[in-house]
């Protein structure tokens, strides 16, 4: 179950009449009085933190019609039990607004992804939106950092299983992708906007700190068992590597075809092998 806490100093009696005028005024007058209502759940604290623009979102206000309800009986403030699937539809919505967001954001960039597009394609409104995110560069960030996760995730799946390590790098190059689409986070790394807001930039450095990173590591682990030479600087082969997948999806979509970017990995991993 989910609890509202009690917001000190509302009482029956001062806000009846405004009770009468609604669920607005009911969330109007909880605001005259404090900036946060806690929502209590058995997974997390949620603070909305202006109540007078959660007027707007109707799937919360139909969770909250139990308090109106209480009020215009005359009942005190008072702890009250609202069903948890109002924790569920709140955070149902924030994952399609960050879901819609991270497919925008591949198809046109943070400057073509508008709100408007995303309340379209979400089916969400202007004031659950805003209820979840500040703005159009805070669900950007979160889209952006669900990408990320989800890519180092994709990677890590070949880079941790089965054979030798080239065979993993190999099942990390030749793995399917929509080559075409590009890579959700390379892409980030064009738009000027993206790259001059540290809040959007900050994943997409993150992410290839990260495959590099990793890429070395697997490089190291080949030199010391005898798959690669043990010239080459690790650092430097995973930071080729990871410029021969980036550049590939260039060359495909500038070819409107994905057989550079196939070329493209076929010759890294042919360099990898006489190395």
């Amino acid at each position: 179950m989910t609890r509202i806490l009690p917001v000190h100093g509302l009482h029956s009696g001062p806000l009846a009449e405004r009770h009468r005028r609604g669920r607005r005024g009911l969330l109007s007058a909880i605001a005259s009085r404090t900036g946060t209502i806690r929502l209590f759940t058995t997974v997390t604290v949620l603070s909305v933190l202006d109540p007078v623009r959660v007027a707007e979102d109707y799937a919360l206000l139909d969770q909250l019609s139990a308090l109106v309800d209480h009020y215009r009986q005359g009942g005190p403030f008072l702890s009250h039990s609202v069903p948890t699937g109002m924790y569920s539809e709140l955070m149902a919505t924030s994952e399609r607004l960050i879901e819609t967001t991270q497919e925008l954001l591949w198809e046109r960039g943070y400057v073509g992804t508008s709100p408007k597009a995303i309340q379209q394609r979400s089916g969400v409104g202007q004031g659950s939106m805003y209820h979840h995110f500040g703005g159009k560069t805070d669900l950007a960030a979160a889209a952006l950092r669900r990408s990320a996760e989800q890519l180092k995730a994709l990677a890590e799946e070949q880079f941790s299983g089965p054979g030798t390590v080239y065979e993993r790098i190999e099942a990390y190059l030749l793995r399917d992708r929509e080559v075409l689409r590009g890579c959700r986070i390379g892409r980030m790394a064009q738009d000027p906007e993206v790259i001059a807001e540290p809040q959007l930039r900050r994943p997409v450095e993150d992410t290839f700190d990260w495959l590099r990173g990793r890429i070395a590591e697997l490089v190291a682990e080949g030199q010391a068992a005898g798959e690669f030479a043990t010239g080459p600087d690790p650092a430097e082969v995973a930071a080729a590597i990871a410029a021969v997948v980036q550049g590939g999806y260039v060359l495909a979509r500038a070819a409107d075809s994905p057989e550079p970017f196939h070329q493209a990995v076929r010759g890294a991993l042919a360099l990898l092998r006489t190395h």
